[in-house]
């Protein structure tokens, strides 16, 4: 770090992250490991990214543990607590991202076998991630995400407009005219399905 620098540390960090999330989503035991090195092996890196209030390792800890538990056993309920308990004690260390994943994951692992409050919590975590998310394409996302859940809600109306802030959202995509077209085709598709649902 004297010679150059902090970003090392944070190369660091984020490839053990990386590893970690990787083995937890494949159910694998292995991601206890990396959670390991955050106290040991790797501590001094770590440390370079000052959290406040809450340790690496117990973010870590909380975060994996609970991607595991989600990923291994589909166990949705313990999910949603465990990241409860993720989000109270990381406070003003919790960026848009946080929430935004939190609530894609609830997807990505249980997708067609939530209930209806699960969709509740992913609504809500994907709307703090949205309140607090700049990037065209994250906010797109998120508002595409909100509309799935108003979707399985069979709220129709909510699902309609966030899939059509959703789509006013994409005209902000400048010089991006690839990206801008996939978006809105799959939007308008997400549209029709709805005037289809709704007959």
């Amino acid at each position: 770090m004297k010679a150059i620098g902090k970003a090392p540390a944070y190369y660091i960090a984020e490839a053990n992250d990386i590893l970690a999330e990787d083995l937890a989503k494949e159910g694998n035991i292995k991601y206890k490991d990396y959670v390991e090195k955050v106290k040991n092996q790797y501590a001094k890196a770590y440390d370079v990214i000052g959290l406040k209030g809450i340790t690496p390792y117990e973010k870590s800890k909380l975060y994996f543990d609970a991607l595991y538990n989600l990923y291994k056993n589909k166990d949705v309920d313990g999910y949603v607590k465990a990241m409860q308990t993720y989000f109270s004690k990381m406070q003003d260390n919790l960026r848009a991202a946080d929430y935004g994943k939190a609530a894609q994951n609830l997807y990505m692992a249980a997708g067609k076998s939530l209930k209806p409050k699960d969709h509740e919590v992913a609504i809500q975590w994907a709307q703090k991630a949205l309140s607090q998310e700049d990037a065209v394409m994250d906010r797109v996302n998120y508002m595409v995400m909100i509309g799935d859940s108003y979707r399985e809600l069979k709220n129709y109306a909510k699902a309609r407009e966030f899939y059509n802030q959703a789509y006013a959202e994409t005209l902000r995509l400048e010089n991006m005219e690839m990206p801008q077209a996939m978006l809105q085709d799959a939007i308008k598709q997400k549209l029709a399905t709805i005037e289809l649902l709704e007959k």
